[in-house]
C-alpha cells in the first residue's frame, strides 16, 4: 500500500493562522515532513511558520529545493528531484507531508510536487486540498451570460462561469 501525498497548508505566515486540519496533520509523529526553500542557502518559510508556532519537527524531515526562476528546464529538474526524494517514502507505505505556506490548492509549489509524483507513480494518493476561489458572483437579473475572471491570481488566472448585466450596480472586485 502506497502512502499518501498530503499537502499541508499553513495559512498567511502567523503561526496562530494555522487551520485546525493542518495543526492536527502536524501532530502525527508517523509522518515524514517536507518543505520548500528557494535554495539551499536560504531557510524554508513554510517549516519557519511551523517552528514559530511551537511545533518540533519529526525524526524524519527534508528541505526540498525549488528554485525561484522561469528556466522551465531548471524548474522541471527540480521537480523531478524531489519527486524521486519523497517517492522512497511513499512507495515504502509513509504519509509525507509537503509543508507550504498560504494555501496548497491554489499556484503553490506544492502543485508541481504532487503533478510529478502522479506523473511518475499514479497509484501514489493525493487528495484534494481545501478549494480556493469561491463560485463565481450572479447578477440578480440573470439576462445576458459572462465570464468573471478572478483578478487575485496573477501566475494563473482563473476564469468561472457566471451570469451579469447591466442592469446592476452591484461591483464584485
Amino acid at each position: 500500500m502506497r502512502g499518501t501525498l498530503w499537502g499541508i497548508s499553513l495559512g498567511p505566515g502567523d503561526p496562530g493562522l494555522i487551520t485546525r486540519a493542518a495543526w492536527e496533520a502536524l501532530q502525527r509523529r508517523d509522518a515524514i515532513w517536507v518543505y520548500p526553500a528557494r535554495s539551499g542557502k536560504t531557510p524554508s518559510y513554510a517549516l519557519d511558520i511551523v517552528l514559530r508556532s511551537g511545533l518540533e519537527p519529526p525524526a524524519e524531515h527534508e528541505l526540498l529545493l525549488f528554485p525561484m526562476t522561469h528556466d522551465g528546464e531548471k524548474l522541471a529538474r527540480a521537480w523531478m528531484k524531489a519527486a524521486e526524494t519523497v517517492l522512497p517514502w511513499l512507495r515504502a507505505g509513509r504519509d509525507v507531508l509537503f509543508l507550504v505556506e498560504g494555501d496548497a490548492s491554489t499556484y503553490a509549489t506544492f502543485g508541481h510536487l504532487a503533478r510529478t509524483v502522479r506523473a511518475l507513480d499514479e497509484q501514489v494518493p493525493v487528495p484534494a486540498s481545501t478549494p480556493s476561489p469561491p463560485p463565481a458572483p450572479r447578477c440578480r437579473c440573470r439576462s445576458r451570460s459572462k465570464t468573471i475572471r478572478w483578478p487575485s491570481f496573477p501566475q494563473r488566472m482563473v476564469s468561472a462561469p457566471s451570469t451579469a448585466c447591466c442592469r446592476t450596480s452591484t461591483r464584485w472586485f
